[in-house]
């Protein structure tokens, strides 16, 4: 796979951001880190317009890099804000080159803009205030009257037990998921011992 370059601006078809169709856009690469577990990931400024002289509509990304089979390379594992790609091929000609030294402010406004869209540590760790972004997609997930509304709840429920684990304050959860304090409490009781007894928060 041939490396990329800081600034460079590469032909790119985005998958999914427009249900079964493909928009043809760019990415323009701002930072690569090359991982002990051989992976690469980089983060992109996207942009919906083929042509590189031409703004269009643009945001950020981080992706892990993947070869396919038939050599070609794609950005997966995407961080972005919704509604955002499921998958980007990548192409090898570089269109244009943007300073490199440009590449702090973007990377600057990279963090700024995927803040929210993090995703959570998969574990049962306390979480503090940076995860509220998560809990507001949970909970207007769970009023959605979809086949994932249970794993909705469920993901709330557990976001508002570690929230209240790392010290977030009740009124900021209730607030957060649009309840009353009190369901809160509901929740998360913590006894003598130290132990959490949980209930369901009403979707």
């Amino acid at each position: 796979m041939s490396s990329l370059v800081i600034g460079g601006t590469y032909s790119a078809r985005i998958h999914g951001i427009a249900g079964p169709w493909t928009v043809h856009g760019t990415v323009t690469i701002w930072d690569v880190q090359h991982h002990d577990n051989g992976l690469t990931t980089v983060t992109v400024q996207l942009s919906d317009h083929p042509d590189p002289r031409c703004p269009g509509h643009s945001t950020y990304a981080t992706a892990t890099v993947s070869a396919l089979p038939d050599g070609a390379r794609a950005l997966v594992d995407l961080v972005t804000p919704e509604p955002g790609p499921s998958r980007i091929g990548l192409g090898y000609r570089l269109l244009a080159q943007h300073p490199a030294e440009d590449a702090a402010l973007h990377l600057a406004a990279a963090d700024h803009v995927l803040a929210e869209w993090e995703p959570v540590p998969a574990d049962d760790s306390p979480l503090g205030s940076s995860a509220l972004p998560a809990l507001a997609r949970a909970a207007h997930r769970a009023t959605e009257h979809t086949t994932g509304r249970r794993d909705a709840e469920a993901e709330r429920d557990q976001l508002i037990r570690r929230l209240d684990a790392g010290g977030v304050p009740r009124d900021v959860l209730a607030h957060t998921i649009g309840r009353n304090i009190s369901r809160i409490g509901q929740l998360c009781r913590t006894s003598p011992t130290g132990r959490t007894n949980c209930t369901t928060v009403d979707a």
